[in-house]
């Protein structure tokens, strides 16, 4: 990151043809590059959707209890997005806390977290008339 810069200044400043044609060259190198990984994006987005999702059931969701950041991060998104889960709240039945299982001894069996569709609460609860 500093290199490039570094080359493009030391160019202009001594005006070295040789600098400033390497700092064209890495410049378009680079825009080429991430011009690329937006086709790749736009070509693959689907597997890259579906291998988020994976990701956040097998580890975000999985290990919600047990981690602080992974924690912090799922309630943020479920917040911000206004979303339960990954996919939908059903995912939380994958983790130990959360499960329905008659053999969960957790006080959170067959619940999920407060920030699940949190708005929609806090919704009904401002129009009760008290």
């Amino acid at each position: 990151i500093f290199l490039i810069p570094l080359i493009g200044s030391l160019g202009a400043l001594r005006e070295q043809l040789i600098l400033l044609k390497i700092f064209c060259g890495l410049v378009i190198f680079i825009i080429m590059i991430e011009v690329l990984l937006i086709i790749l994006a736009f070509v693959f987005w689907e597997r890259i959707v579906e291998s988020i999702k994976n990701f956040t059931l097998d580890k975000i969701i999985v290990q919600y209890h047990d981690d602080l950041n992974y924690k912090f991060i799922i309630d943020t998104i479920q917040e911000l997005l206004k979303c339960c889960g990954a996919v939908g709240y059903l995912d939380w039945a994958r983790n130990d806390y959360y499960n329905c299982s008659s053999t969960n001894p957790s006080l959170f069996r067959c619940a999920v977290p407060n920030t699940c569709c949190l708005e929609s609460v806090r919704t009904r609860v401002s129009h009760l008339n008290l």
